[in-house]
């Protein structure tokens, strides 16, 4: 304070005095205009939690089940809209055999090399109930696919098995069942462009068996083969339901081999418990229940061996009126011209269908080739055929081989399950 201010009398101040405005300069307006900005600042980032500073960014939530991109494949990634309307010859496909729609305006591709997957824009909507029961995260609703219909044997991911609502848990395990309109049959089928496959000469519904047993056979079938073949486990591996989800991660639907008893039973065994004509019905449908409750995920079943069987009316006919009940389908692989599931099928109202051929009854990869041609040629008179094989390294190099020539001949594989 200054000594004029000490004789001066305090009613004969100004304001500006009183205030202490006298000694304010531009440098410090200048300073306390820098203070204010900074302190208003920090407190909006404060407020805002944007680890990205602001940067532009398009949130992507991924799929269940889609793998994680390696370093190299990271760098190759990019991100684009797709138009209001979508590229030519593409589709949107659901599992369960729901019809292919338009990939829908909003919806981005994210493409790897030349493969692209679809994916949804946060917030766009939100996958429905998860599925807990099996320690998995299993959605409900489908999941989204692109199918190029340049080819119907492009790849597709099928949704993850089971879904909770067609399985009963019972004391043999997981059991499939029917909900409402809603079959297993139809909810685990590979989807199919319908339209494209009428534009084929003939279509070909192959079934490789003994999926399961051998961990190397079975992952080198998964792998190799077409996603349109379909793929029959045994009930008799370990951890079924793994590759159960590995087989639908590379678009093959499944099928359970049921064990039955051949003509020469016991000298010829397909494995341990199969179903017999010497047993009771109620026996043997306990013993169709503990192959069923191995693994979930299946669309129908298809026999291994059973000329014996299959040819008993009293002892086939509950096991195919259960398989109906529960909404599967039965596939009869041809080799036992004894067989009356036909004739069942039709009085329980079952969707049976009969493979024409076994295309590796000698694995000589000559008489494999063969046996495909033969196959085509049969699907060029009939408009369809169907055959089976075993996952023998031969098979599964001549079929991988052998499908890279259909389209030139106007030919095309399908899963079995389109036949039904």
């Amino acid at each position: 304070m200054l000594k004029d201010d000490l004789r001066m009398p305090l009613e004969r101040r100004t304001l500006r005095d009183r205030l202490g405005l006298s000694a304010v300069t531009p440098l410090r307006i200048a300073t306390c205009a820098v203070l204010a900005g900074n302190l208003a600042l920090f407190g909006w980032l404060g407020l805002n939690h944007d680890p990205l500073g602001g940067e532009p960014v398009v949130t992507i939530k991924m799929l269940p089940g889609d793998p994680v991109l390696t370093a190299a494949a990271q760098s190759k990634v990019e991100t684009e809209p797709v138009e209001q309307k979508p590229e030519k010859g593409t589709v949107r496909v659901f599992g369960g055999g729901d019809e292919p729609r338009d990939v829908p305006s909003g919806v981005k591709t994210i493409k790897v090399g030349s493969t692209s997957k679809v994916t949804r824009i946060e917030g766009s909507g939100e996958l429905s109930a998860l599925d807990r029961q099996f320690g998995d995260l299993v959605p409900e609703g489908p999941e989204e696919q692109v199918l190029h219909t340049g080819s119907i044997a492009k790849a597709v991911r099928l949704r993850r098995a089971p879904l909770r609502k067609l399985v009963e848990k019972t004391v043999y395990g997981p059991l499939p069942k029917v909900s409402g309109s809603l079959t297993p049959a139809k909810a685990y089928a590979r989807p199919v462009d319908k339209a494209q496959a009428k534009k084929l000469r003939g279509r070909i519904a192959l079934v490789i068996g003994g999926m399961g047993i051998s961990s190397e056979a079975t992952r080198r079938a998964i792998a190799r083969l077409p996603g349109p073949v379909s793929l029959a486990f045994a009930p008799y591996g370990a951890g079924m339901q793994r590759w159960i989800r590995k087989a639908r991660r590379g678009g093959h639907e499944v099928l359970l081999q049921l064990p039955m008893e051949p003509f020469n039973y016991p000298a010829t065994s397909p494995g341990p418990n199969p179903l017999l004509t010497s047993l009771q019905p109620a026996e043997n449908l306990s013993r169709l229940k503990g192959f069923m409750g191995k693994f979930t995920g299946y669309t129908g079943v298809v026999n291994y061996m059973g000329a014996r069987f299959t040819s008993d009316v009293g002892a086939f006919g509950p096991v195919l009126a259960e398989l109906k009940r529960r909404g599967l389908t039965y596939l009869d692989d041809g080799t036992s011209a004894r067989s009356k599931a036909r004739e069942i099928g039709r009085q329980f109202g079952l969707g049976v269908a009969q493979a024409v051929s076994v295309i590796d009854h000698s694995p000589d990869p000559v008489r494999i080739r063969s046996n495909l041609e033969r196959l085509e040629a049969i699907a060029l008179q009939k408009g369809v055929a169907i055959a089976v094989g075993s996952a023998l390294p031969g098979t599964i190099t001549e079929v991988s081989q052998w499908a890279n020539t259909l389209h030139e001949k106007g030919l095309g594989l399908i899963p079995v399950s389109a036949v039904y």
